[in-house]
C-alpha cells in the first residue's frame, strides 16, 4: 500500500476520493470550513493551537474513515513547543522593587489586565461544544428506586417492546456516526473515544460509521463486536430480527 507523504494529501486525497466538498464535510462534523482546509494544506498556525490542531484533525480523519492515530504520531512529530504565556511576566513583576510605590501599583495593574484579556482571547478561541454529542432525547434510563418505593414506583420509560430495534455503540475512537430512526435522523455528530450511545427505533435503524473499526456494536441485546475493521466508511440498516451484522 502506498503511504502518503503527508497529513495534508491524506486527508485532502481521502475527501476527494468520496467526492465530498469541504463545505459538505464541514456541516457533517461541525467544523469550519476554513479550518478543514488550514488541515489540509497543514497551516496548524490557524488553528489556535496544538490542543485544538490534534482534536480537529483527530474528528476530520474519523469523519473520513481514517485511523487518526499515524496522522496525530506525524503531528507530534513536527509539533513545535508553544512559548509559555506569561513569558515576560517576571520582568514587569521584578521592575516593581525598584520603582516608586506609584509605579508598583501601575505595573500590578498592567499585569492583571493582561492576564484577564488572555483569558478572555483563551474562551473565545476555543471551540463551542458539539451538540451532536449530546444524549438524544428519546434514550433515557430508568430511574433507580430504593426500599419500600421500589415496588410501587414507576419506571422513567417502559422497556422496549420485543417489536421494537435497539442499538447500542461503544466508541474506542472518534467515529463520524448518523443514525437514522424509522427514516428520520435521530443523530448526527462525532463522539469521542469511551463513549457510548444508545438507540431504539419501531421498525429500523441504519447506521453510518466514518471510523468502524473503533466502535464496538450490541444489536438487540447481542453483543456483536467491532463493527468492520476494512477502514471504509461502514453503512448498516437492523430490524428487530437483527441478531448480527449479515
Amino acid at each position: 500500500m502506498t503511504r502518503l507523504r503527508t497529513i495534508g494529501e491524506a486527508l485532502r486525497s481521502a475527501r476527494e476520493a468520496q467526492g465530498t466538498s469541504l463545505d459538505d464535510a464541514a456541516v457533517a462534523t461541525r467544523i469550519r470550513s476554513s479550518y478543514l482546509e488550514a488541515l489540509e494544506q497543514e497551516r496548524f498556525g490557524d488553528l489556535g493551537g496544538s490542543v485544538y490542531a490534534k482534536g480537529f484533525l483527530r474528528s476530520y480523519a474519523g469523519y473520513l474513515g481514517i485511523d487518526p492515530a499515524p496522522l496525530l504520531e506525524a503531528y507530534r512529530a513536527q509539533e513545535t513547543p508553544e512559548a509559555p504565556l506569561f513569558e515576560h511576566a517576571p520582568q514587569a513583576i521584578g521592575g516593581l522593587e525598584s520603582g516608586r510605590r506609584g509605579r508598583s501599583w501601575l505595573a500590578v495593574a498592567i499585569v492583571c489586565v493582561s492576564i484577564i484579556l488572555l483569558v478572555s482571547l483563551w474562551g473565545l478561541l476555543r471551540p463551542a461544544p458539539d451538540p451532536g454529542d449530546t444524549q438524544p432525547a428519546f434514550v433515557t434510563t430508568p430511574a433507580r428506586t430504593t426500599g419500600a418505593a421500589a415496588g410501587s414506583a414507576q419506571p422513567a420509560t417502559p422497556a422496549p417492546a420485543a417489536r421494537d430495534v435497539t442499538v447500542t455503540l461503544r466508541y474506542a475512537g472518534a467515529s463520524w456516526t448518523r443514525v437514522t430512526a424509522d427514516g428520520r435522523v435521530a443523530f448526527e455528530g462525532t463522539p469521542g473515544p469511551r463513549q457510548r450511545r444508545t438507540f431504539t427505533a419501531r421498525r429500523s435503524l441504519t447506521l453510518v460509521l466514518g471510523y468502524p473499526a473503533g466502535v464496538r456494536l450490541t444489536v438487540n441485546g447481542k453483543n456483536l463486536g467491532v463493527a468492520d475493521r476494512s477502514g471504509s466508511i461502514w453503512r448498516h440498516t437492523f430490524t428487530p430480527k437483527s441478531r448480527s451484522l449479515d
